[in-house]
């Protein structure tokens, strides 16, 4: 009754009284259209079927759930079997109250309706650690369900009516236990060296652990070979279910306590040829308990792989192969296997045999288990080979410590060779070309990378009529790597061209490592063409003369160019009525801007009209680079004068002084007029 108070509310439980008393002062026999009630509830217990745990295990326990449903106020079987009845129910574990390393994998099982008399079960996946101590531990099972605790109705003629459910929830925590016993337990373990070699003999060491929590005697460790080609050194022979030959031997120890461990190791030899390139082998153990009761652990296998020889990997392979260059191949090589590799010899292949490779075998030192080293090696790639991946193989010969010799098994790894690169650049390109005028183009060719270059003559190519190379080659002889070469060209410039941009082009003509004659793809650089420039400025400053007189005519040269220029001779052209008894001139040098002051003896005719009369000129001079060139044509306007009358009667000085100033400005506006 305690249970049913806990689940039914205090109102229910007098009204539960009220309608006991009042039934007992009625009559017991249902009379139609009176209220009646049935009362009760579920009682749900838990128990784990087989209740045995061992540590370091994973498995399913399962839980157990019945109902012995409790009825304080029976009625109707169909109302009875309502109230005892667990609907929708729920189980779970909660790990967080488990004072023990064992751990639930699994969630909420969902079971439904659980009758009176019923039993359902929940399965959960339970992980125990490997430290979990024998003992009897508590799983605290966590049950939700909901049920119908009181039924109200009435009896009628024909049956019952007005059913009411009073519906509750319930969630409770049963603990039934688990056992943890006291036993060995065992676990094998090799020394991370357990490849064998075929055609030779290895040591297989391992431990052997008693990680129970009992202490083992007499035990005996039972090895079987898997792999009919590995044998023990000393063992005897068993046929296996397939009438297959296996090698067996077998370890004996007197006793090992828990946490105890014994080092183990056995000679196993591997034929030459193996069929697989693994082997295992099965470990049965067999012990008696301090009572003398004989026990057995669970199978453990060891194994590991069967090399042709020492293990090797290939990293980190890279090329820097280009069509026409010479490269390397570079890759780093690791001994994957247990001992030392003895005088390695890494050796390399190509698949494609056009790749001409300068070097293929690289010894290397002693190679330890795990170490590595790096190698490299030579490659020529042809002028004519594809761009694109290649495939390369990568060898090791060695020996062991016996002195046999070995040879590991093909790596191939893929190195691309990139497309042709240039082989030679243009920097620093100038022109100092004018229209009207001869300059230079001046370059620097640069050979970038390895390869042959003999015996190179650079060829030029000027870009349009009206610029005239004066030479068109230009020999360096031989460039190495890095290697740079200044050419200049030299270029007249006609007149008749436009300034502007005009693209040059330089090709290198060379002879390669066979001795063939290879050019190079030619090699563009835009270049300027000034416009045309007056070499001089001339500007008359004496040059004024009477109509019937002689005198100098003084002009000033003025060096407008960008250059120093030497020896400048001057000629002078005159026509009649003018003459000149002295018609040249020299100047030494003129820097850039400079000016010089020159002469010439003229005279004018009597009678010439009083007006300007042009001055022609020439000048012939030398430039920095040494050549002698004449200059166009130039003009300054000589004024001539009427001559003064200086007869009696004549104009008075005022007069003379006037028609003078007007004199002058006329010549003023001749010479500009002229100009």
């Amino acid at each position: 009754m305690r249970r049913l108070r806990s689940k039914v509310p205090p109102v229910a439980e007098l009204l539960m009284v009220f309608l006991l008393v009042s039934s007992v002062a009625l009559t017991a026999i249902p009379v139609a259209g009176q209220v009646e009630q049935v009362i009760g509830s579920p009682d749900i217990s838990a128990n784990i079927q087989g209740n045995q745990l061992e540590p370091s295990e994973e498995r399913d326990v399962t839980i157990s759930l019945s109902n012995a449903g409790e009825v304080s106020r029976s009625g109707p079987q169909q109302f009875v079997q309502r109230v005892e009845t667990a609907r929708n129910v729920r189980v779970s574990i909660d790990e967080s109250e488990i004072d023990a390393p064992i751990n639930i994998k699994s969630g909420t099982v969902t079971l439904g309706t659980l009758q009176s008399g019923g039993i359902s079960e929940a399965v959960f996946t339970v992980e125990t650690g490997e430290d979990l101590e024998p003992g009897s531990y508590k799983l605290p099972v966590r049950i939700r369900y909901a049920y119908t605790g009181i039924v109200n109705y009435e009896v009628t003629q024909s049956g019952y009516s007005n059913i009411e459910n009073v519906d509750y929830t319930e969630a409770e925590t049963k603990t039934p236990r688990v056992v943890v016993g006291e036993r060995p337990a065992f676990s094998l373990s090799d020394d991370g060296a357990s490849q064998i070699h075929s055609g030779g003999s290895d040591y297989l060491n391992f431990s052997i652990t008693n990680t129970g929590t009992e202490r083992a005697e007499e035990v005996t460790v039972g090895l079987t070979s898997q792999n009919p080609a590995v044998q023990f050194s000393g063992g005897s022979q068993s046929q296996a279910s397939g009438g297959s030959s296996q090698s067996q031997t077998n370890i004996y120890i007197p006793e090992l306590a828990p946490d105890e461990s014994y080092n183990a190791s056995v000679r196993i030899l591997s034929s030459s040829a193996p069929s697989v390139d693994q082997y295992s082998i099965q470990a049965s153990i067999e012990y008696k308990t301090p009572n003398g009761l004989s026990g057995s652990a669970d199978p453990i296998t060891l194994g590991g792989d069967i090399q042709s020889g020492e293990r090797f990997s290939i990293a980190g392979v890279s090329g820097s192969l280009y069509v026409g260059e010479d490269g390397n191949v570079t890759a780093t090589v690791t001994n994957t296997g247990p001992r030392t590799a003895i005088d390695p010899v890494v050796n390399l292949q190509a698949a494609d045999q056009e790749l001409q490779l300068q070097r293929t075998s690289f010894p290397i030192d002693d190679l330890p288990s795990g170490e590595s080293a790096t190698v490299r090696f030579p490659v020529t790639v042809p002028n004519d080979t594809d761009s694109g991946p290649y495939q390369f193989g990568f060898t090791v010969d060695y020996e062991d410590r016996t002195g046999s010799q070995f040879s590991s098994d093909s790596l191939t790894s893929e190195v691309v060779i990139g497309e042709e690169r240039d082989l030679f650049r243009l920097e620093n390109a100038s022109s100092t070309l004018r229209a009207g005028e001869e300059g230079n183009v001046t370059a620097t060719v640069t050979k970038l990378r390895t390869g042959v270059v003999d015996d190179a003559v650079i060829e030029f190519q000027a870009p349009a009529t009206g610029l005239e190379p004066q030479r068109t080659t230009y020999p360096v002889g031989d460039l190495s790597n890095g290697e740079s070469a200044t050419v200049r060209f030299p270029v007249t410039a006609t007149e008749s061209i436009d300034a502007g941009p005009y693209q040059f082009g330089f090709t290198v003509n060379y002879e390669d490592a066979d001795g063939a004659q290879v050019s190079s793809k030619t090699l563009n650089n835009q270049l300027d063409v000034g416009q045309q420039q007056d070499v001089f400025a001339v500007t008359g400053t004496n040059a004024t003369l009477t109509a019937g007189a002689s005198g100098p005519v003084e002009i000033r040269l003025t060096n407008s160019y960008d250059k120093t220029l030497r020896n400048i001779n001057a000629k002078a052209y005159v026509d009649a009525p003018v003459s000149a008894s002295s018609d040249e001139s020299y100047i030494p040098v003129l820097e850039p801007g400079e000016s010089a002051t020159i002469a010439f003896d003229m005279s004018v005719a009597s009678g010439a009209a009083a007006r300007p009369r042009p001055v022609e000129m020439d000048f012939q001079y030398e430039e920095p680079d040494g050549d002698t060139v004449l200059s166009d044509t130039y003009q300054v306007p000589l004024d001539i004068t009427e001559p003064v009358d200086n007869s009696g009667g004549g104009p008075s000085a005022i007069l003379i002084l006037v028609l003078g100033v007007i004199g002058v400005g006329g010549a003023v506006v001749a010479y500009r007029r002229f100009n």
